[in-house]
């Protein structure tokens, strides 16, 4: 016989129509590591859980998406699903409640607000709050491509602004299949990653397809505009298909060059 009372329930899903006031409300929740903890995975830290509920928002930010090293891969249409969903609520006169460990983030069709929770929930909860009365003057086809099209237009504008504001390296275009020729990393960085970086343009290094890279070369290559950056670095420096031996050493030069924080 189970004890009910030491049962881990992983997730949940209900839902309920009120016909009095003609509103249907969706719940569901989980009890895994929050938004916060998801995100950092692959984006620089939070400073609060509210702050990673409010970017899960953006186009193309939770799910599949992210850096091509990290625990995301890309996949079509990925990260979208809070994006949709806020935006067909805004479109229906909805509320949705999104609470996560300390954070709480209200989006109702006027705005998002934010608050701190004393009370933490171990995991990730969605409230939904749907007005009906709304749903048979609008088609629902009609209403998921009038969504679908703003959100898509949105996300094309987003990756005009990225492209114009990025500069992508292919290291084993530049370097080849063994990145170790430590001055030619010199020369590369002074030419090419500190006058992008003057430029205000993020730094996107592709790794696909080599096999070596080490801390002598990477190094060299990196600590320079690392130091230049301070913390904003983890934000402007990206590292995508990095092998894990080349991803550890990425990361212990970070830690060496960004300024500790007291």
């Amino acid at each position: 016989m189970v004890d009910s009372c030491h049962v881990v329930i992983p997730s949940i899903f209900q839902f309920g129509r009120y016909p009095a006031s003609e509103r249907l409300a969706f719940f569901f929740s989980d009890l895994g590591v929050g938004v916060k903890a998801h995100l950092e995975r692959t984006y620089p830290p939070f400073a609060t859980h509210q702050d990673a509920i409010v970017y899960a928002l953006r186009p193309n930010v939770s799910g599949t998406f992210g850096q091509g090293s990290s625990g995301y891969q890309v996949s079509n249409n990925a990260g979208m699903g809070l994006t949709y969903s806020s935006r067909m609520l805004k479109r229906l006169k909805g509320d949705m409640y999104i609470v996560s460990r300390h954070g709480l983030a209200h989006v109702s069709p006027e705005d998002v607000t934010t608050s701190n929770l004393n009370n933490p929930w171990p995991g990730t909860f969605v409230l939904v709050d749907l007005d009906i009365s709304q749903v048979p003057k609008v088609a629902l086809e009609e209403l998921l491509r009038e969504v679908r099209g703003k959100a898509d237009t949105e996300l094309s504008e987003v990756e005009k602004k990225d492209l114009a504001e990025k500069y992508c390296v292919s290291i084993h275009n530049y370097f080849g299949k063994w990145a170790e020729d430590k001055d030619a990393a010199i020369s590369f960085r002074e030419r090419h990653l500190i006058p992008a970086i003057s430029a205000n343009k993020s730094i996107e290094l592709d790794f696909r397809d080599v096999e070596t890279a080490p801390h002598s070369f990477l190094n060299a290559l990196l600590s320079s505009p690392i130091r230049r950056l301070g913390f904003r670095a983890y934000q402007r420096i990206r590292v995508h298909n990095a092998s894990g031996s080349i991803h550890e050493i990425v990361q212990s030069i970070f830690e060496s060059n960004v300024p500790k924080i007291d």
